[in-house]
């Protein structure tokens, strides 16, 4: 009686599942996030930043057939996870899953399928649907009997897990389970191992369910067992197995769209494979040799390099470091170029390249960077063979190979020599390679992917980061490349000083930063890396091309005023995980005393051009010396005004300089300002004295008659000067003629007047006596044009004699006078010619 009533009741139970969600199931977490709508024929998820959302089944199941249609998160999805499966109560529990990991818009879904018996799961295999499984519902199904657990996708099989209890293998057939469906945020592992996060600004993220069907078995609560007569007449789901079509079906989605099998993954089982694997795999066919690797892998059946790929990975994957040599290697990568090469559509490319990266992480790092050498140097190889139409699929590999070298990286606690082996191979192989290939190409993209790929990893120490960036400032050392240089600088150096001044303004400006965006992680690399030594470190070395050095400096320059303004700031930037991460106490630029040299000896004899840029040059220093305030506070005295000297006392380490002192001569050349003590300055004043004296540009009382030098604005203060420089020059004219006995009348037409300025004109050399006044200087030195309209007093004015033009007498003439002249001996000569005739 109580079987008759089983099997009843399981018949009635398999009838009744049509398909109404208000009677097979309820939502348990999530609030109004899950809604059941049209009447209990539509359920639909929704997550949100605040939390997702769930329902379960009303009964438990042990064994049947189960579909729903499912319509999933369309879009930027990236970080979700959709799960749909069958799951038991308590530690030792069952389950078979179905969970669609979330992606970026364009790429391909992940449908990730696993098994767990008595608690143990770790059988996880990946594919990637054939179609977008976001644009329309499609029918999810498992098959569950004594003897199988089948996985399929609108009705095709992808997965067949089989009982081997005979063999010692736990199945999943003696524990009721219920249907179980969530939509929740797992961006630590779901889009490419954590790396892509959810964009929350795209939210909320909805995922659609239809169509139920459940065609179970329904035990009561008396017996934990379905009895095989339980089952429809005709044998349905109970005794349901893949036939030869089923399977080939399946084997045509493992082979084109399987992304991962636990089966073959020696990485992650040391210790060998699981057991069911090992006791139901099949005789592999896979090469032994890199060579014979090759040669399958570079195949035109796309089945054939699909084979040689799996046979790759796990070939690879049981070697040692020494067991594969170098030209293996390279055959091997020759062949995956022609793989890649052949691989068509942006799905299968997109998972070809993240399968062959991704065997950096399930090797040994010491065949690792081995294998990421033998990349480099077969895309740098052939790279001048690839058409404009295949170059993104092999930029997107290039792209995957940079992210999962980070991977190993961070799966060996960014060890600091395997760091240092990678970024060696990186620099040497390509960056700055030797190799003479025409891949330029290679380096750009690095040069503009290698931020993006790494930012995620942020923040590192401060040791990491140093050995992750110096071949990019290798390079902008030694590199003759322009637009590789060019690249480096805008890409990486000055998208880290654009992202740190954005975060020092918004720390000044007290905004709330959101932790794990582009500006907080690679702005604070900015701000504590200290930059600014090592771009000067770089520009100084003596190894670097002359022609790169305006670079670094000016990126020295741009660096050294954000960690100023850092400084300045008091902010105090922090990070978790950087090491020793402070910024530097970077000292302002100090301006170096300015000292003039005086040497002994002649004066310059240059051209004029010369003198008047060195006078420029002079005048320009002490300019910007005069804008610094004075720290003694002492005033001015009348003696630093002398003869239209002008000396001003300036702040260069306590000592007193003259400002606008006009050199002649050797003493031009230099472009400072000399050091005076007190007394230098008295023994100056003295000499400058005595010489006015001599002059006569003193009164009776023995003060200076000499107007002072500073310029006075103003129309009127101009007529009045004239005026006063008028006497001035009547004054120094009798004086000179008085003091000078040699110099001839001013009556005289033909004597020449030169006039000349004290200032310009008088010039004092140290341990040399002062030159005679009877000097006639140099036309040069002489004030022209408007020099004398700027508060400069005329000299007094003085004759010279006039120049007394010396006779040429023409060499014709005197030939001439000589023609006329006959020697005695000529005359002899000519007579006894007579005589002979």
């Amino acid at each position: 009686m109580a079987m008759r009533f089983l099997l009843v009741a399981c018949s009635l139970v398999a009838i009744a599942s049509a398909g109404d969600f208000y009677q097979d199931f309820d939502v348990t977490w999530g609030d109004d996030r899950a809604k059941i709508l049209d009447n209990g024929q539509l359920l639909t998820l929704s997550l949100d930043k605040a939390s997702g959302s769930g329902f379960q089944s009303k009964n438990q199941y042990l064994f049947g057939k189960i579909d729903m249609q499912i319509k999933l998160v369309p879009g930027n999805s990236a970080g979700t996870v959709t799960a749909y499966y069958l799951s038991s109560q308590g530690p030792t529990h069952d389950e078979i899953d179905f969970e669609f990991l979330g992606n970026l818009s364009g790429d391909p879904y992940t449908l990730h399928t696993n098994v767990f018996t008595q608690g143990k799961g770790n059988r996880e295999m990946q594919f990637k649907l054939w179609f977008d499984p976001t644009e329309d519902f499609h029918t999810y199904s498992i098959l569950w009997n004594p003897r199988h657990v089948i996985f399929m996708v609108d009705g095709t099989a992808i997965r067949d897990f089989k009982n081997l209890e005979s063999r010692g293998i736990a199945f999943p057939n003696s524990q009721r389970m219920r249907i179980y469906s969530s939509l929740w945020n797992a961006d630590d592992w779901a889009t490419r191992g954590g790396l892509v996060k959810t964009d929350w600004s795209k939210a909320p993220f909805t995922a659609s369910y239809r169509n139920f069907k459940a065609d179970t078995c329904v035990p009561s609560s008396a017996t934990s067992e379905c009895a095989s007569n339980s089952v429809p007449s005709d044998g349905g789901w109970w005794n349901q197995e893949l036939d030869s079509m089923g399977q080939q079906r399946m084997k045509w989605v493992q082979k084109n769209y399987m992304i991962y099998n636990y089966c073959g993954d020696l990485k992650r089982f040391p210790q060998g494979l699981p057991p069911e694997v090992r006791r139901s795999a099949a005789p592999m066919d896979a090469p032994l040799s890199g060579a014979d690797i090759a040669k399958r892998l570079a195949s035109c059946n796309k089945a054939a390099r699909d084979r040689a790929v799996r046979a790759l990975s796990s070939w690879l994957c049981r070697q040692s470091d020494d067991a594969v040599s170098d030209a293996d290697l390279a055959k091997i990568w020759k062949g995956l170029f022609y793989c890649v090469w052949h691989a068509d559509k942006l799905p299968v490319q997109a998972d070809l390249a993240s399968r062959l990266a991704a065997l950096l992480e399930s090797v040994s790092a010491p065949l690792a960077a081995r294998y990421f050498e033998a990349f480099l140097l077969t895309i740098r190889r052939e790279w001048s063979g690839i058409d404009f139409l295949r170059l993104d699929k092999f930029y997107l590999l290039i792209r995957r190979f940079l992210c999962h070298a980070f991977l190993l990286l961070r799966k060996n606690a960014w060890d600091p020599e395997l760091t240092a082996r990678l970024t060696g191979i990186l620099l040497e192989k390509s960056l700055l390679s030797a190799d003479n290939y025409p891949a330029n190409g290679v380096n750009y993209h690095v040069a503009e992917v290698f931020l993006d790929e790494i930012r995620d990893l942020l923040p590192l120490a401060v040791e990491t980061l140093d050995l992750m960036l110096n071949p990019f400032v290798s390079v902008l050392k030694k590199s003759a490349d322009k637009v590789l240089v060019n690249k480096i600088k805008i890409n990486v150096f000055d998208r880290l000083l654009e992202n740190g001044r954005k975060l020092l303004n918004l720390e000044k400006a007290g905004d709330k930063i959101d932790s794990g965006n582009e500006v907080e992680k690679l702005g604070k690399v900015a701000l504590l890396l200290a930059f600014s030594k090592k771009f000067f470190d770089s520009a100084s070395a003596s190894e670097t091309l002359q022609g790169n050095r305006k670079i670094l400096f000016r990126l020295r320059e741009d660096f050294l005023k954000l960690e100023n303004d850092l400084d300045k700031s008091g902010i105090h930037i922090s990070v978790q995980h950087l090491e020793n991460g402070s910024s530097e106490n970077v000292s302002s630029t100090v301006v170096p005393e300015m000292q003039v040299e005086v040497k002994n000896g002649c004066g310059d004899s240059g051209s004029d051009d010369k003198r008047n840029k060195k006078r420029k040059s002079l005048k320009e220093c002490s300019d910007s010396i005069k804008k610094k305030k004075n720290k003694s506070g002492k005033k001015k005295s009348s003696e630093d005004s002398v003869m239209g000297i002008d000396v001003v006392v300036a702040t260069g380490k306590g000592n007193d300089v003259v400002d606008d002192v006009s050199l002649n001569g050797d003493a031009m050349e230099s472009h400072g300002l000399m050091d005076f003590d007190e007394c230098m300055i008295s023994n100056l004043q003295r000499q400058f004295e005595k010489v006015a004296a001599e002059a006569g540009m003193t009164d009776d009382n023995g003060q200076f008659s000499v107007m002072p030098a500073t310029p006075v604005a103003g129309a009127a203060l101009k007529r009045r000067r004239r005026a006063k420089s008028a006497d001035v020059k009547v004054n120094d004219k009798r004086s000179s003629a008085n003091s000078e006995g040699n110099v001839e009348k001013s009556g005289d037409k033909s004597a020449k007047k030169v006039r000349f300025s004290m200032k310009s004109n008088l010039v004092w050399k140290p341990n040399n006596p002062l030159p005679p006044q009877s000097l006639r200087l140099p036309p040069s030195a002489t004030p022209k044009g408007s020099a004398l309209k700027q508060g400069v007093p005329p000299g007094p004015i003085r004759e010279t004699p006039p120049t007394i033009k010396k006779i040429k007498v023409k060499a014709s003439s005197v030939k001439k006078s000589r023609k006329g002249v006959k020697s005695p001996a000529i005359k002899r000569l000519r007579k006894l010619q007579s005589l002979l005739v």
